[in-house]
């Protein structure tokens, strides 16, 4: 897409382009941002992947975008004021807000702010905080997150929503879950880069993704989010084309099929229940 394209649109522009939302089959009455505002520091997005999408949809994965959000922020080993900070403190209620039980898994029954003293990979002793990435509400709001990433990354490279009868194909890493040859393997893969823009401004720091895209039946992408977390996704029109490829025990991507988890338009409020309230 031209740059010209990627400027800020305004609403009504936006929702005339797709009448449908991206997520499912219903008409479009709401802005969805993708990355969400809460994503970045400070709430200062830059402009730029902005879709069509309905209220049911934008409401019903507030809970996964708060989820992931908290995830991409987590303070690094040896930061652990960065856990009061305004920013970390927003967040952390956001999700007892709108995802009621994900703290108490995460933090395993210990405070919330309470560290670990670990060694890292150079021998030096250091307070780190050790969270449960296994936990089912985890997995569910992150898969809901990846697959809205897939489609959403589709609407603006294929630039036509995802069919109904399309699917997505993610999965997500956190921290350093992502080996760095498994990394490199997908980068080869996936040349071209992307991230947020407004004029010299970039949100690579905070946000960038590699792909790769035919235009017309299916895009590749391995998004990062502020080091701490990385989605891969594949969003294709044609599943019976590629979906065997993707399945397989090695994985079109290098990725062993039974890692991917596999959703479509209109799967995703099934999976998170609508959230009041905003962050």
């Amino acid at each position: 897409m031209g740059e010209a394209n990627r400027k800020s649109r305004s609403r009504a522009t936006i929702l005339a382009a797709s009448p449908r939302c991206i997520y499912c089959a219903n008409l479009a009455d709401s802005i969805e941002h993708m990355p969400p505002v809460s994503m970045f520091r400070d709430r200062q997005r830059l402009s730029g992947l902005e879709f069509a999408c309905c209220e049911k949809c934008n409401s019903g994965t507030k809970a996964a975008d708060a989820v992931a959000a908290l995830m991409a922020f987590i303070p690094r080993p040896g930061n652990e004021r960065d856990w009061h900070s305004p920013q970390m403190l927003r967040l952390l209620s956001a999700v007892d807000q709108l995802a009621p039980g994900f703290r108490a898994e995460l933090m395993q029954g210990r405070e919330w702010d309470a560290g670990k003293w670990i060694y890292t990979k150079g021998g030096i002793l250091q307070r780190a905080f050790v969270a449960n990435g296994d936990g089912p509400i985890l997995a569910r709001h992150m898969d809901v997150f990846s697959a809205k990433l897939g489609m959403a990354l589709y609407r603006e490279h294929v630039e036509e929503e995802l069919p109904l009868h399309g699917q997505v194909y993610s999965r997500w890493f956190l921290n350093s879950g992502l080996d760095d040859r498994s990394a490199q393997s997908l980068l080869t893969i996936l040349p071209l880069n992307e991230t947020l823009k407004m004029g010299k401004r970039v949100a690579t720091e905070q946000f960038a993704y590699r792909f790769n895209c035919d235009g017309r039946t299916i895009i590749a992408a391995l998004a990062g989010f502020h080091s701490n977390l990385h989605v891969l996704t594949v969003a294709t029109s044609e599943p019976s084309t590629y979906g065997p490829a993707l399945s397989g025990r090695k994985g079109l991507l290098g990725i062993q099929g039974e890692f991917f988890k596999i959703m479509a338009p209109g799967d995703l409020t099934a999976l998170t229940a609508p959230a009041s309230g905003s962050f």
